[in-house]
């Protein structure tokens, strides 16, 4: 633990005294999550697909592991005794029934070896690349993750750091009255830790056990509540030659299914949110729930994921937050059980089943071929919410999404290990039940690129998100004398347009700024500037609020 503090320690302080010299250590660095090109003859073979995940390993290094293989490997000998050796451009055959780990040996203690190590001992089960062990600060210096991986294990550490605020004149309320996330400068912070045991050893393939926990803290509930929780407790193994995937134990779901990220990008912590996952009962990382899920590696780049998991705490009208919310005081640790949750004395509908299968296309962007993500996800929510249309009924729930995102110009398409850069366009259209949903309708479009101003690992995003709310919460508020008086109504729809530069300082360490126009941020609002208060209570003012700039900053560190 001392070398891995001093790991870092020196990292960062690297860091301070290089931040003048961006433009040259982009092209340093190691790519997040890229496949380079070991050896042309190699990599077309697909016993290959598991280990070539380099990460812009150096020369040298692909020239090693390359003779290990043709040395481990040795060609064999025909009838005549002449070797059968392959012949230039041809793919070298490996026995199908080598075993994995022979097929994909850790290469020696070295700056590269962290990108080997996250085939094996990084997270595995989410639709989106974890944090790369080769993006960190530490990477494999000291060979520290290497000793940890000879013993079974691989850590994940890395931390989200957040702040908002509206740069717009308006009135600031007091921090009890906060309405919405810039309302008052609101900042976040989200460290994460993941321990994982390789089962592999054992005979279990790809078998792995995940524990992670995590801490949030903010200066507004209503952005993130504060909290020190379980993340992860899991078991993961593949069959069939990768052909299933299976996770059974305490998940979030959030990064199993919907991968928020614009791009998929970890390090991307600002932007649109998953706002219909957690409306309809979707777990997340700060409250997971037990689940089991199933993915089928139907082809080619074709899957199906499915899973059925207990539902977090449902409000009909509080919305994605108000679903953390409620999750989170009725669990805040993580480990209750309990299917009913009482909250402040108000007992909330019992969490039962919650099913989502997932049909996808996924394409890695690679030398001709543009990066394609093609994906349907429905939600069914067995629990029974309140009926915003017959209040006197109750009634399950469902949705619907579908998310597109397609590589449109691929900047350097020569190489396997530079075929992402490019400019990429994306879309996101989700439904959800009007009757048991206060939010029924989300619209996203994006664009963004990857590898723009000769800086590899820097992304640059452009989103809009349009979200409808459900007419009937509504239209009964708005036609009462509440809103007729000019006290307070509630919002049709809103919209968000947002502009995010994500800048990679050195590997680990991502730097992000931007900012967001919201037309109306808060789902409630006043036809006229009104006073809430009685004669034994101060009078403080509320105003209408149309439109917000918020100033947004961000950072993702990866030790």
């Amino acid at each position: 633990m001392k070398n891995f503090c001093k790991i870092a320690s020196n990292r960062i302080r690297h860091a301070k005294t290089t931040c003048g010299t961006m433009g040259r250590l982009g092209t340093a660095g190691r790519l997040v999550g890229l496949t380079s090109l070991v050896c042309t003859s190699i990599v077309a073979h697909p016993a290959f697909a598991q280990v070539s995940d380099y990460n812009g390993a150096s020369a040298a290094a692909n020239k090693a592991f390359t003779k290990q293989v043709l040395k481990t490997h040795k060609p064999t000998k025909s009838a005549s005794g002449r070797a059968n050796a392959p012949k230039r451009g041809q793919a070298v055959q490996i026995p199908t029934d080598t075993p994995v780990a022979s097929r994909a040996p850790i290469p020696a203690c070295s700056a590269e070896s962290a990108a080997a190590l996250n085939k094996k001992y990084n997270l595995k089960g989410w639709v989106i690349s974890p944090p790369s062990f080769a993006d960190s600060l530490t990477q494999d210096d000291n060979c520290w993750r290497t000793n940890l991986a000879k013993a079974g294990f691989g850590l994940l550490i890395y931390d989200v750091s957040l702040l908002q605020t509206n740069m717009l004149n308006h009135y600031v309320p007091a921090s009890n009255l906060q309405k919405y996330v810039g309302d008052r400068t609101t900042a976040a912070q989200h460290p994460d830790i993941f321990l994982f045991y390789d089962l592999s050893r054992y005979g279990i393939p790809d078998g792995q056990l995940q524990f992670g926990a995590l801490e949030e803290t903010s200066t507004w509930v209503g952005y993130v509540p504060n909290d020190l929780t379980l993340a992860q407790l899991a078991y993961y193994q593949s069959a069939f030659n990768h052909t299933l995937e299976f996770n059974v134990g305490y998940i979030g779901l959030d990064k199993q299914f919907v991968g928020t990220q614009v791009g998929g990008n970890i390090a991307n912590v600002l932007g649109p949110g998953s706002t219909i996952h957690a409306i309809e009962g979707g777990s997340q990382d700060g409250a997971p729930t037990p689940a089991a899920i199933l993915r089928w590696n139907i082809a080619d780049h074709i899957y199906d994921k499915a899973s059925v998991s207990k539902s977090i705490a449902t409000t009909t009208l509080g919305g994605p937050v108000g679903n953390l919310l409620a999750q989170h005081y009725s669990n805040p640790t993580g480990f209750n059980f309990s299917n009913t949750p009482v909250i402040f004395g108000v007992k909330y509908p019992t969490s039962r089943e919650l099913f989502i299968d997932e049909l996808g296309y996924k394409n890695e962007a690679d030398i001709g071929s543009p990066y394609t993500w093609v994906r349907v996800t429905g939600y069914y929510n067995t629990t029974l919410y309140e009926n915003l249309q017959f209040t006197s009924k109750q009634t399950t729930n469902d949705a619907v999404q579908l998310y597109i995102d397609r590589q449109l110009w691929q900047f350097e398409p020569s190489s396997s290990a530079t075929a992402y850069k490019g400019l990429y366009v994306g879309g996101t259209a989700a439904w959800a039940k009007p009757e048991a949903s206060s939010i029924t309708q989300d619209f996203q479009a994006r664009l963004y690129s990857y590898g723009a101003f000769n800086r590899p690992r820097d992304q640059i995003s452009l989103t809009w998100e349009h979200q409808v709310y459900s007419p009937y919460v509504a239209n009964p508020v708005d036609a009462s004398a509440t809103c007729m008086s000019g006290l307070e109504c509630v919002r049709h729809a809103t919209n968000q347009y947002t502009l995010i530069y994500n800048a990679s300082i050195i590997p680990g360490w991502h730097v992000l700024f931007g900012a967001a126009y919201v037309d109306h941020p808060s789902s409630t609002w006043s036809p006229n500037a009104v006073a809430y208060g009685s004669a034994a209570a101060p009078v403080v003012p509320q105003y209408n609020i149309n439109h917000a700039l918020n100033f947004l900053a961000g950072m993702f560190i990866n030790l």
